[in-house]
């Protein structure tokens, strides 16, 4: 007989953006859910590699949303063919009052701040972290409040680095994290 799998926390789905960049997002009930596969060609992933990083991003994530303030209730991050988390920021900018904001992570582009809008419609970024992905958590909380306080409406994302070794990224978030410094 098959183990029981526990329920899942959150259903998320990868949101895939004009920008190209991904990110782990509540889905609405009734969306079917996204078909996930590797890239042709790619070597899939090992499921020890990949459980390995979803543990430690699931850390990593939450260490980022209570640095932020943001409730861990509606923090989602998934490992599929990319790592990918979302973190709804409960706030607006001033230069955009009718928008929620959202801080999105990829493991090839990093942390970014873009504007919540209508599935179908075209992300806007306010800010782009840029340079490694893996950043303190309290870097993170500092750079979505200088980009709440001044957007930057339309920039641009950084370009889609090489996928990133997954036991190496999966260590270097521990280090980040409570987890880690056990």
């Amino acid at each position: 007989m098959p183990p029981v799998q526990p329920p899942k926390q959150h259903v998320t789905t990868a949101v895939s953006t004009s920008t190209g960049l991904n990110a782990a997002r509540p889905r609405h009930r009734g969306t079917p859910a996204p078909h996930s596969a590797t890239q042709p060609g790619a070597t899939p992933p090992s499921a020890s590699s990949d459980d390995a990083l979803a543990t430690a991003l699931r850390a990593y994530v939450h260490a980022v949303a209570a640095a932020a303030g943001v409730p861990a209730d509606g923090v989602t991050c998934e490992v599929t063919d990319t790592a990918t988390a979302y973190l709804p920021l409960g706030r607006r900018s001033a230069s955009h009052p009718d928008h929620d904001l959202m801080l999105v992570w990829g493991e090839r582009r990093g942390w970014a701040v873009l504007l919540e809008t209508p599935p179908g419609d075209p992300p806007v970024a306010l800010g782009a972290l840029g340079g490694d992905a893996v950043v303190a958590p309290a870097e993170v909380a500092r750079f979505v409040s200088t980009t709440v306080a001044s957007p930057r409406p339309g920039c641009r994302l950084p370009g889609a680095g090489a996928r990133p070794d997954r036991t190496r990224l999966a260590a270097r978030l521990r280090c980040l994290t409570s987890e880690g410094r056990r």
